[in-house]
Protein backbone atom coordinates (compact mmCIF):
# COMPACT_ATOMS: atom_id res chain seq x y z
CA UNK A 1 0.00 0.00 0.00
CA UNK A 2 1.26 3.48 -0.79
CA UNK A 3 0.92 6.15 1.88
CA UNK A 4 2.07 9.74 1.97
CA UNK A 5 2.96 11.97 4.86
CA UNK A 6 1.60 15.42 4.00
CA UNK A 7 2.30 18.58 5.96
CA UNK A 8 -0.23 21.35 6.59
CA UNK A 9 0.42 24.49 8.57
CA UNK A 10 -1.62 27.35 9.89
CA UNK A 11 -0.61 30.97 9.83
CA UNK A 12 -1.60 33.78 12.11
CA UNK A 13 -0.67 37.32 11.11
CA UNK A 14 1.61 35.98 8.37
CA UNK A 15 3.68 33.85 10.76
CA UNK A 16 3.58 30.04 10.85
CA UNK A 17 1.66 28.92 13.90
CA UNK A 18 0.63 25.28 13.98
CA UNK A 19 2.04 22.39 12.01
CA UNK A 20 0.16 19.17 11.30
CA UNK A 21 1.28 15.94 9.65
CA UNK A 22 -1.25 13.60 8.02
CA UNK A 23 -0.80 10.00 6.93
CA UNK A 24 -2.74 9.70 3.66
CA UNK A 25 -3.58 6.56 1.68
CA UNK A 26 -3.31 7.53 -2.00
CA UNK A 27 -1.97 6.37 -5.37
CA UNK A 28 -0.21 9.65 -6.21
CA UNK A 29 1.13 12.79 -4.56
CA UNK A 30 -1.63 14.86 -6.21
CA UNK A 31 -4.36 12.57 -4.86
CA UNK A 32 -2.82 12.72 -1.38
CA UNK A 33 -2.69 16.53 -1.46
CA UNK A 34 -6.29 16.75 -2.72
CA UNK A 35 -7.54 14.46 0.07
CA UNK A 36 -5.63 16.53 2.62
CA UNK A 37 -7.05 19.82 1.24
CA UNK A 38 -10.60 18.49 1.57
CA UNK A 39 -9.92 17.26 5.10
CA UNK A 40 -8.24 20.41 6.44
CA UNK A 41 -10.96 22.67 5.01
CA UNK A 42 -13.23 21.04 7.58
CA UNK A 43 -10.70 21.80 10.36
CA UNK A 44 -9.86 25.43 9.65
CA UNK A 45 -9.88 27.88 6.73
CA UNK A 46 -6.43 29.11 7.82
CA UNK A 47 -4.59 25.84 7.20
CA UNK A 48 -2.54 25.41 4.02
CA UNK A 49 -1.17 22.19 2.54
CA UNK A 50 2.55 22.30 1.79
CA UNK A 51 2.78 21.81 -2.00
CA UNK A 52 6.50 21.04 -2.00
CA UNK A 53 7.06 18.72 0.95
CA UNK A 54 5.69 15.21 1.14
CA UNK A 55 7.03 11.73 1.72
CA UNK A 56 5.86 8.66 -0.20
CA UNK A 57 6.18 5.35 1.64
CA UNK A 58 5.53 1.82 0.43
CA UNK A 59 4.21 0.01 3.48
CA UNK A 60 2.51 -3.25 4.34
CA UNK A 61 0.40 -1.50 6.98
CA UNK A 62 0.53 1.03 9.78
CA UNK A 63 -0.41 1.17 13.46
CA UNK A 64 -3.57 2.91 14.71
CA UNK A 65 -3.54 6.67 15.23
CA UNK A 66 -3.32 6.40 19.01
CA UNK A 67 0.04 4.63 18.63
CA UNK A 68 1.35 7.03 15.97
CA UNK A 69 0.98 10.16 18.09
CA UNK A 70 1.64 8.64 21.50
CA UNK A 71 3.80 10.56 23.94
CA UNK A 72 5.55 7.36 25.11
CA UNK A 73 6.72 5.95 21.80
CA UNK A 74 7.92 7.32 18.47
CA UNK A 75 6.91 6.34 14.94
CA UNK A 76 9.56 4.93 12.61
CA UNK A 77 9.57 3.78 8.99
CA UNK A 78 11.65 0.61 8.75
CA UNK A 79 12.66 -1.11 5.52
CA UNK A 80 15.12 -3.77 4.43
CA UNK A 81 17.86 -2.69 2.03
CA UNK A 82 19.96 -4.78 -0.35
CA UNK A 83 22.89 -3.08 -2.08
CA UNK A 84 21.52 0.36 -1.19
CA UNK A 85 18.04 -0.26 -2.65
CA UNK A 86 14.84 -0.85 -0.66
CA UNK A 87 13.61 -4.42 -0.93
CA UNK A 88 9.85 -5.03 -0.77
CA UNK A 89 7.54 -3.04 1.43
CA UNK A 90 8.63 -1.34 4.60
CA UNK A 91 6.52 -0.91 7.69
CA UNK A 92 5.65 1.82 10.13
CA UNK A 93 6.31 0.78 13.70
CA UNK A 94 6.01 2.52 17.04
CA UNK A 95 8.82 1.83 19.45
CA UNK A 96 10.53 3.61 22.31
CA UNK A 97 13.97 3.68 20.67
CA UNK A 98 15.78 3.51 17.35
CA UNK A 99 17.35 0.15 18.26
CA UNK A 100 13.96 -1.42 19.04
CA UNK A 101 12.63 -0.16 15.70
CA UNK A 102 15.64 -1.58 13.87
CA UNK A 103 15.24 -5.04 15.38
CA UNK A 104 11.46 -5.11 14.91
CA UNK A 105 11.47 -6.42 11.31
CA UNK A 106 14.81 -8.02 10.65
CA UNK A 107 17.10 -8.17 13.58
CA UNK A 108 20.59 -6.77 13.68
CA UNK A 109 22.04 -9.15 11.09
CA UNK A 110 19.98 -7.79 8.17
CA UNK A 111 20.68 -4.45 6.50
CA UNK A 112 17.79 -2.32 7.70
CA UNK A 113 17.18 1.41 7.32
CA UNK A 114 15.17 3.28 9.95
CA UNK A 115 13.68 6.76 9.54
CA UNK A 116 12.07 8.67 12.41
CA UNK A 117 8.64 10.07 11.49
CA UNK A 118 6.94 13.21 12.80
CA UNK A 119 3.94 13.02 15.11
CA UNK A 120 0.96 12.14 12.93
CA UNK A 121 -2.08 14.33 13.54
CA UNK A 122 -4.58 12.11 11.72
CA UNK A 123 -4.96 9.35 9.14
CA UNK A 124 -6.83 10.13 5.92
CA UNK A 125 -8.08 7.16 3.90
Amino acid sequence: MKVYIINASGTFGGYPRNEYFFLVEANSKKEAQDKTWKYINLMSPYLVVDQQWSIALNVSGYPPLCALNSSRSKAYYVCKVLDGVEVGEGCIVTEESYLQAKTSIGGLEDEVVVYALPKITDIIQ
